[in-house]
């Protein structure tokens, strides 16, 4: 009997129903580099550092990037360029950059054909 045609236990069901995810933090088996140990923990859990060691690079790339906004903001017409998509992401990110930090933003919309319609109205709608 080929592969195709063998019985499946009841037991292995689950198996092929269910997909993979991580016991720790339930990150699916498809995700992009992700990979298991024997215990079910992807590289990822397996990689962490800590919430301290976490919360210590936060501060650092936040310095960084305060710096570069001293160094930059108001030299010229813009003060940064963003790829903006009219998603609620790219949307939190616009509002944050204007807003939290008062720059002069040059948004940019690459319209590719796969924009839908209230992607584009958003980006139309929104002010930088």
């Amino acid at each position: 009997m080929n592969q195709r045609n063998q019985l499946i236990e009841p037991s292995q069901l689950d198996q092929l129903t269910q997909p993979k995810i991580c016991l720790n933090c339930i990150l699916p088996a498809n995700f992009p580099g992700v990979t298991f140990n024997s215990e079910g923990i992807c590289n990822y859990c397996q990689n962490f550092n800590g919430h301290e060691v976490l919360r210590n690079q936060k501060e650092h790339y936040e310095k960084e990037f305060l710096n570069l906004i001293e160094k930059y903001k108001g030299r010229s017409e813009y003060d940064c360029l963003m790829c903006y998509s009219g998603g609620k992401d790219s949307t939190y990110t616009l509002d944050i950059l204007k807003n939290r930090f008062g720059l002069s933003i040059l948004a940019v919309t690459f319209d590719n054909g796969f924009i839908s319609p209230t992607a584009i109205d958003n980006c139309r709608k929104t002010q930088c």
